[in-house]
């Protein structure tokens, strides 16, 4: 006789609570779908968000919630829009701490080479069969309940890891300043090079220059 654990019993509740999500969202999809396409297409803006059905929550499969540098199988949304990715695929998540019935931050992964992709990074460890590189410059929150344990809990390296977090946050701007810390930059440029600084120099808009560049340079 077969042995039923935890994790076979979660894994159950979810796909029944997918199955029945999927049937009602198909259900629900028809004319309120089609309204809100045609207001869309006319350009007239309307307040569907009171008719529109919440999304369902679905429980996770998960028996423990995922940590950074770890490898899930994730289900993406089927309602994806080219270039958004979709389908089931490999995630690295990089959550510090999600919460089980919360949300997580991934990086997808895909199979097809990215070799001469500047924003991916190849990863050491093998996802069914296959080498898989990590899209660094698509990260997406998604529910943990779209995640599934890969056999073997496959990590991405530290180096991998610095690596993403390295593209991911070449993709964003650099955070701007506070205004405590202007401040404080802005007397150690004084104490260091002199109010002046160099004659008819403004030590403000050096500062105010720095942080430009910070904010607008990339790594050569």
């Amino acid at each position: 006789m077969r042995s039923i654990t935890g994790d076979s019993l979660r894994l159950a509740a979810s796909t029944s609570a997918r199955s029945a999500a999927d049937k009602s969202w198909s259900v629900a999809g028809g004319s309120e779908a089609a309204t809100c396409d045609e207001a869309f297409t006319v350009g007239v803006p309307q307040d569907t968000e009171r008719h529109d059905t919440a999304p369902p929550r679905i429980p996770p499969t998960l028996a423990k919630a995922p940590r950074a540098k770890e490898i899930y199988w994730c289900r993406f949304p089927r309602d994806a829009e080219l270039p958004e990715f979709w389908k089931v695929r490999p995630v690295v998540v990089l959550s510090r701490k999600a919460d089980i019935k919360g949300a997580a931050l991934v990086v997808p992964c895909t199979s097809i080479d990215q070799n001469r992709n500047p924003d991916a990074v190849e990863l050491s460890a093998r996802i069914g069969g296959s080498r898989n590189w990590a899209v660094c410059d698509k990260p997406s929150s998604v529910a943990v309940s779209r995640l599934t344990a890969v056999t073997g809990m496959p990590k991405v390296t530290q180096n991998e890891l610095s690596a993403i977090l390295r593209r991911v946050a070449s993709i964003t701007p650099v955070p701007t300043l506070s205004d405590s810390k202007r401040a404080t930059i802005l007397r150690m440029l004084e104490l260091r090079h002199g109010a002046p600084m160099t004659e008819g120099a403004d030590p403000k808009v050096i500062l105010g220059d720095i942080i430009e560049w910070m904010s607008s340079l990339k790594d050569s």
